[in-house]
């Protein structure tokens, strides 16, 4: 089920490639036969492309949720604003990194003292089981400390849940792990 919504509703390219070969044989039939009803025929491969595109875009999968947030929080963090890591750190945070308001008082000293240029998510995998999470990846710190500048690689196991308002929150995080 997992590989079916994967396929339909995140990265449609094996149902394009499907469809292109589709229309490959149906421009073949219609070159053999020439007939109207084989012309039309044409088209269907390209309605039902266009018809997995507006379905891929129209629907957005509890991943594709997960891995905006952490995007918004890499950008928010980028530009110095802490609103997107606050709203998606959840009260119930636990964890080696201590509790909620730990994580965000850390937060604040590392983004104060360190002047940082961009903070980008990069190499996620998102697991999902019902309404809960395990989001492993890295991210990629750019920023400089009394004149000197750095980039650091930064693994990351994260641990999401969907609390009641719907909304997916960060109740664990796990760094230092080795990203692929």
């Amino acid at each position: 089920m997992d590989t079916l919504r994967r396929t339909f509703f995140e990265d449609p390219l094996y149902v394009y490639i499907a469809l292109a070969f589709a229309e490959l044989v149906l421009a073949a039939v219609w070159y053999e036969r020439r007939t109207r009803g084989a012309l039309a025929l044409l088209a269907v491969p390209v309605v039902l492309a266009g018809g997995a595109f507006l379905l891929e875009r129209a629907v957005q999968t509890d991943r594709e949720v997960i891995v905006a947030s952490a995007r918004e929080m890499a950008e928010g963090l980028s530009a110095g604003d802490y609103g997107p890591l606050e709203r998606y750190v959840s009260r119930d945070f636990h964890g080696p990194l201590g509790s909620r308001d730990a994580v965000l008082a850390r937060s604040r000293r590392v983004i104060d003292r360190y002047e940082l240029s961009a903070v980008e998510v990069r190499s996620v995998e998102v697991t999902v089981e019902g309404e809960q999470a395990v989001m492993t990846g890295g991210t990629v710190v750019e920023g400089g400390y009394e004149g000197a500048t750095f980039r650091t690689l930064v693994g990351w196991e994260i641990d999401w849940v969907r609390e009641p308002d719907g909304v997916w929150r960060i109740v664990a995080a796990r760094p230092d792990v080795n990203v692929p």
